[in-house]
């Protein structure tokens, strides 16, 4: 399988923690989306990738990763809420602990991190929530979040894109949180509408939608 893993603007990537230290990752749904963190730990194995998501998420995530790597040993999976669907209190100071520790954070642009939905915003003609999770943390610690995301090319081949950085506003505030979050979800719309048929978050965006 990984000789047939085409990764795009990996340097990019690479860049951003040599020049900041650590990094987060906005990871889409996309085609294979579930080997994603898989292979980007394979590009720096001295780096930790912190996963964030829903216990179920993680744990199919986990059991496919060593599946195919067992041999990768740096990545952590942090489950966002208990069994009952209740946010674990800590779990944003955790993401801020990684981040200082010079790990590559990974959180779905639709995981608040238990901040709370309090904006919407323009998503594919339909107004949804906006979860704050990652441009919060980004505007907190000053690190750029580069949007992931798969896209099959052909039979049995894929290829994964990391977009260009996107920086936080010097300026620490709810505002600069705000805008950050909006410009990533206008990136993620024209990602979506680009690639229509590899995306696999159509069940997430009709929860998002505000009705």
């Amino acid at each position: 399988m990984k000789d047939n893993i085409e990764i795009i603007n990996k340097q990019a990537y690479l860049d951003s923690i040599k020049k900041y230290g650590a990094v987060i990752l906005n990871p889409l749904h996309n085609d294979l989306y579930q080997m994603l963190t898989n292979y980007i730990s394979l590009i720096n194995k001295n780096t930790i990738c912190s996963l964030y998501g829903l216990e179920t998420s993680l744990k199919k995530i986990e059991k496919i990763n060593k599946l195919y790597t067992p041999s990768v040993q740096n990545i952590e999976y942090n489950y966002i809420v208990d069994s009952y669907g209740v946010p674990y209190p800590l779990i944003l100071r955790k993401a801020l602990k990684d981040i200082r520790q010079g790990k590559v954070v990974a959180i779905p642009p639709e995981i608040s991190m238990g901040l709370g939905p309090q904006h919407t915003v323009n998503l594919l003609g339909a107004r949804v929530s906006m979860p704050l999770g990652s441009s919060w943390v980004s505007n907190k610690m000053q690190v750029p979040i580069i949007i992931l995301h798969t896209e099959m090319t052909e039979k049995y081949k894929i290829k994964i894109t990391f977009e260009d950085p996107i920086y936080p506003s010097k300026i620490q505030n709810r505002a600069s949180i705000v805008n950050e979050s909006k410009y990533v979800f206008k990136k993620i719309d024209k990602i979506i509408r680009n690639h229509p048929y590899s995306w696999c978050g159509y069940d997430t965006f009709d929860q998002m939608i505000v009705r």
